[in-house]
């Protein structure tokens, strides 16, 4: 399947088998919507992750 034009919608992604699965998704060339309870947790995640694909995702 070519994972460039898939997004994948990961609930619960700031965090544990969530976050695992947004990084896992993100080094497979997925787009990654993803949602959790916290915004401040949200916003770490991006910072982390969002320079090495900053079009992929989406908080």
């Amino acid at each position: 399947m070519d994972s460039s034009s898939q997004l994948v919608v990961v609930t619960g992604g700031s965090q544990g088998i969530g976050r695992a699965l947004v990084e896992r998704f993100l080094r497979a060339g997925y787009a990654v919507a993803t949602c959790a309870r916290s915004a401040p947790d949200l916003a770490r995640l991006a910072a982390a992750l969002a320079p090495a694909a900053p079009a992929a995702l989406h908080t």
